[in-house]
């Protein structure tokens, strides 16, 4: 069995790499956050995405070291479900983003003869990204609704690194995350009715993934402080108590000829290696 002392300094590397790691998450988010809360609709920011690039890759770093932290907390607590969770949550979510991406793609070819005509070179209309938006209004919460999973994945990682580590700030993380997702989901049913209704713009049913967004880079701050709350268990080991010999009044004693321990004169065992004197 590994000493207390090793186990408390992989506790401390593991917790110091997942705040590290929340806190990349929050700093990479938070360019795209600010974007999607500036401008009516995505395409309009096209020109500040590329400053923000460098930062979103902190964001793929930070989910690396994420699971890094997840993987070394899940050894130390003995419950590769911790990992497991987070993992499956990780891969769950880059499905999500390539089925976003293939719908996106494919919205764009459906369209092509919008801008393609039949002769000379191509043509792009004023409206023509205003237009086109309009077809992802019903795919936005189908790809918000397919999010859940990846959050509920997490909460039950959260969950089980809450119960192991003593620190319940993991539940509320792991909450936050669902709570995002589905405000996410709402929202967006929500604005797809109210644009089909001719009330808001296209671009307004994005626009509301800006709430879902902010309360999930409140669930990665919450996630910093409770990896830097998880204390360290750095007892030393107790000893073992040496039983005690009972000797003859005489003070003599007999050795055991196995392992050399002393007994008392009249023990038919040896105290120490339990073999027959």
């Amino acid at each position: 069995m590994k000493p207390k002392v090793e186990y408390g300094l992989a506790i401390s590397s593991n917790r110091l790499l997942g705040f590290a790691a929340a806190l990349l998450i929050v700093i990479g988010s938070i360019p795209a956050l600010l974007i999607v809360g500036r401008y009516s609709y995505p395409f309009s920011s096209v020109p500040s995405v590329g400053a923000s690039l460098p930062l979103a890759v902190l964001s793929i770093v930070g989910l690396i070291m994420f699971l890094v932290a997840m993987n070394g907390l899940a050894n130390d607590y003995q419950d590769h479900n911790i990992f497991n969770n987070a993992l499956y949550s990780f891969i769950s979510g880059i499905i999500v983003a390539v089925v976003a991406v293939v719908i996106g793609v494919l919205i764009v070819l459906s369209n092509i003869d919008i801008f393609i005509p039949s002769a000379g070179p191509p043509v792009f209309p004023t409206d023509f990204f205003e237009s086109l938006i309009d077809y992802f209004v019903p795919v936005f919460p189908i790809v918000a609704a397919i999010n859940l999973i990846p959050a509920v994945f997490n909460l039950r990682a959260f969950n089980r690194l809450a119960t192991k580590s003593d620190v319940r700030l993991f539940r509320i993380t792991g909450l936050l995350g669902v709570v995002a997702a589905v405000v996410t989901i709402v929202l967006g049913l929500v604005a797809a009715a109210l644009f089909y209704a001719a009330i808001i713009a296209a671009s307004s049913v994005f626009t509301v993934s800006v709430v879902g967004s902010a309360i999930s880079l409140v669930a990665w701050i919450v996630a910093a402080v409770a990896f830097w709350s998880i204390k360290e268990n750095t007892s030393q080991p107790s000893p073992t108590p040496t039983p005690q010999i009972s000797m003859q009044p005489t003070g003599q004693v007999k050795y055991c000829p196995y392992c050399g321990a002393p007994n008392a004169m009249n023990a038919e065992y040896c105290v120490r290696c339990g073999k027959k004197l």
